[in-house]
């Protein structure tokens, strides 16, 4: 590996660090700078799994329950797209008591917004075979993402140790972009080049699947409404026999319930959902959602009483 450290700004000395030919400013004085040659401190890995073997594997992931079965038509998705995405390899040395150790790290120098890279298992950059990266050529068969985060953004070094010398390279990620238009929108997957995993993507959920549970919460409040003049009686009675001055915020926490049981009814049938996959953890997102519905801010508003109450009991 070369030393980027090694290159010196011939305005004032200071260290320069170039991961390849291009522009830069010095980090020190500013100035302008152009670097040429240094092509062995980039490096790229050929994918392994091709365009088909990535489209089965986006199609395979989706089949989940909720996901309509026609997204999942392999015919309707746009042809993948290969992406070269660049990565950090860092070898440093940090000094310690003891002398020095050795540390070789690696992380994303780029960020998509499909997926998060550090998903990606970066032992490919330690097992794959690689090849000279190659600008013009690559650039004709693939989108090649340069970095865009700083090697101190992208891969920090350890706090609380001295750092003696670091060397490092560049290296090339291969990636596999797939879209597919759905109604009005576009869901995008992405697939790692090297293993044909997914990594992370999104699909939509369709309505019926998230009705069932809100249909029974809705219910279930149409029953609770109904027995509340009769049953709502006890209950604060009740309260008030086993403490009453701590009746009514336990009354206010209970109605908070019901407006929390109200809030994701509501949230369930009014918006539309869709499933958000990152590495092996799913989670489900609603779309064009705001940050608090109006049950939300009813069930807060019940909430921030109670506390208000509570501790106004509690300096009394």
């Amino acid at each position: 590996m070369r030393r980027p450290a090694a290159l010196a700004c011939p305005s004032c000395g200071g260290a320069v660090r170039a991961w390849g030919p291009g522009f830069l400013d010095c980090g020190s004085c500013r100035t302008p700078l152009a670097i040429v040659g240094g092509e062995e401190m980039r490096q790229a890995i050929e994918p392994k799994a091709g365009a088909a073997e990535a489209l089965a594997a986006a199609v395979a992931c989706w089949l989940r329950r909720g996901v309509p079965r026609s997204f999942r038509n392999p015919a309707a998705w746009d042809a993948p797209r290969l992406v070269f995405a660049a990565f950090y390899e860092v070898e440093r040395s940090y000094g310690s008591g003891e002398g020095s150790v050795e540390v070789l790290e690696a992380g994303p120098a780029v960020t998509m917004s499909v997926a998060p890279l550090d998903l990606l298992p970066l032992e490919a950059l330690a097992v794959h075979p690689r090849q000279a990266f190659e600008p013009a050529a690559m650039q004709r068969r693939a989108v090649v993402l340069d970095p865009s985060l700083t090697l101190d953004q992208a891969v920090p070094a350890r706090q609380g140790s001295t750092l003696i010398e670091e060397t490092g390279r560049v290296v090339y990620l291969p990636l596999w972009l797939l879209h597919r238009r759905y109604g009005r929108d576009v869901y995008q997957t992405l697939v790692d080049g090297s293993t044909g995993r997914v990594l992370g993507g999104r699909a939509p959920i369709e309505r019926s699947a998230r009705l069932p549970g809100a249909i029974a919460a809705i219910y279930l409040l149409g029953l609770l409404a109904a027995s509340m003049p009769r049953a709502g009686f006890w209950y604060v009675k009740a309260l008030f026999r086993i403490h009453e001055v701590a009746a009514i915020p336990a009354t206010l926490v209970s109605l908070a319930g019901l407006a929390w049981l109200l809030a994701w009814a509501w949230a369930r049938i009014r918006f539309r959902w869709e499933l958000v996959l990152e590495g092996s953890a799913s989670r489900f997102v609603a779309f064009n959602r705001p940050e608090r519905t109006l049950p939300e801010e009813l069930r807060d508003a019940i909430l921030d009483a109670a506390h208000w109450l509570t501790r106004r009991i509690a300096r009394s």
